[in-house]
């Protein structure tokens, strides 16, 4: 992941956050290292990309950052010609991706524009030298399964003047990110421009690299034993405990697909996929488990818009009848009491035009 990454973005950036920074909270962070940053910045991806995908067609795995000094890129470009990074050559990690990659990078009217992936080892110096800013980079690495068959990774790198700046960045990121693993299923990767491309600024740079995986890029950068310092949020691990947890609360079955009213196999796109499915008093309900970061704004948001999605497709794809059920696993988390109930009022008034009073538990 760190080689591709800080070799084949190049400068992309955002000058318009105003909407972003308005809803965020106030962070204050000691730097681009900051383990607090990281942390908030896999949250925000997370919850932010989970809400931006328009169906149930994809699912994250695993979300990964790692934070390399300026002093460490330049000292590591100085004295390794061949581009070799903790144990990987650009050539070996390259071959993780599968068919076409696309780039995404500038053009010279500051815009973003997604260019196929050819010709990467001569840009590797213009890149991370249009990428770096401030302290260091950080590297995002985000993969993705899809339900009807393969894996899709996007690494990125960023970097930012303050540390704040990358939070409220992160934000956006998320965006690009959903937006780019959805195109890139038709075929149409320039598409993903529309609803989130990033423009140039002096205070936040990114690039990045996008393609088809097998088995995910996450599985090499675990192996890299100098990636010591690397932070993870292993979606697909957390999702599936508090389902785990949910399905001895509740039983049932976990992630079958609905249809037009009918059951289908697992891999039919487009369907609806409910974390667990019950059998109540003769009818079916639907039970889906969240576990989201309810003390941030960003994520809470993303929380609400992610489930109105999702009840809204339930009541259009499973069967005649069916009710439809929400659990928040808090486990671990020390929400405040309000916290809690506000995030639940603000769930029902998120749904109350689709499934009205909308029963939600709180899994402890």
């Amino acid at each position: 992941m760190m080689l591709i990454v800080s070799i084949l973005v190049c400068g992309c950036t955002q000058n318009k956050m105003n909407n972003v920074s308005n809803k965020i909270e106030r962070l204050k962070f000691t730097g681009l290292e900051d383990e607090n940053l990281h942390d908030y910045v896999l949250e925000t991806l997370y919850s932010g990309i989970d809400s931006n995908f328009t169906t149930d067609d994809y699912q994250i795995q695993e979300i990964t950052t790692i934070y390399l000094s300026k002093e460490y890129l330049e000292e590591l470009d100085y004295n390794s010609k061949s581009n070799l990074y903790f144990g990987y050559t650009l050539s070996e990690l390259a071959s993780k991706f599968n068919g076409k990659k696309y780039v995404f990078e500038v053009d010279e009217n500051n815009q973003t524009t997604v260019v196929e992936f050819k010709d990467y080892e001569n840009n590797y110096k213009k890149m991370i030298k249009n990428v770096l800013i401030g302290t260091g980079v950080i590297l995002i690495c985000a993969t993705v399964s899809l339900a009807t068959g393969g894996t899709v990774s996007i690494i990125f790198a960023a970097s930012a003047k303050t540390a704040t700046e990358f939070a409220v960045s992160s934000a956006a990121l998320s965006g690009i990110i959903s937006s780019a693993i959805e195109y890139y299923k038709t075929g149409n990767i320039e598409k993903s421009l529309e609803k989130g491309a990033l423009n140039a600024s002096e205070s936040f740079k990114w690039g990045a690299i996008l393609g088809g995986v097998t088995g995910g890029i996450t599985e090499t950068i675990t192996q890299i034993s100098a990636a010591k310092d690397l932070k993870s949020l292993n979606a697909m691990e957390r999702g599936t405990k508090s389902e785990v947890r949910a399905q001895s609360k509740y039983g049932g079955r976990e992630q079958v697909s609905y249809l037009n009213g009918k059951e289908v196999n697992a891999s039919e796109f487009g369907a609806t996929r409910p974390d667990l499915v019950r059998n109540v008093n003769g009818k079916l309900e639907a039970i889906e488990v969240k576990n989201y970061n309810l003390n941030s704004e960003v994520s809470r948001n993303s929380l609400y818009e992610k489930l109105k999605k999702q009840v809204t497709d339930r009541v259009k794809n499973l069967p005649e009848g069916s009710t439809q059920r929400i659990v928040l696993d808090v486990q671990g988390r020390n929400y405040s009491k309000d916290t809690i109930s506000e995030v639940i009022k603000n769930i029902q008034s998120k749904c109350n035009d689709i499934y009205p009073n909308i029963p939600i538990d709180i899994m402890t």
